[in-house]
């Protein structure tokens, strides 16, 4: 979890009581649901939801949110498509190729 989510309670209780039912992935997706809540209100960075979501194992989720960052230009999405570990799990799917190759990035 970035950072820069330290601090944010709503985020912060998401990841406690994920953990307690759900272990680490539980906390994961807590976190990026609270997120994407978060997001239909104000605007929040698709890319931090998508890695929730692939931290979470939610691969699916994971692919629509990345779409989502392409659509706004996330300006963190290049790095994250890019050589982030966090995706690793998804770089075979082809969803993803997809995305590497409108973004001009080597598969």
């Amino acid at each position: 979890m970035k950072a820069y989510y330290a601090g944010d309670r709503e985020v912060e209780e998401a990841l406690t009581q994920g953990y307690a039912q759900s272990g680490y992935r539980g906390a994961m997706r807590r976190a990026a649901d609270t997120l994407a809540g978060r997001g239909r209100k104000t605007y929040v960075l698709p890319s931090d939801v998508a890695g929730l979501y692939a931290w979470a194992g939610e691969k699916a989720q994971a692919l629509e949110w990345l779409e989502k960052a392409l659509e706004v230009r996330d300006p963190n999405l290049p790095s994250m498509l890019n050589g982030d570990p966090t995706f690793e799990t998804l770089r075979s799917d082809p969803r993803f190729q997809d995305l590497l190759r409108r973004m001009n990035f080597p598969p």
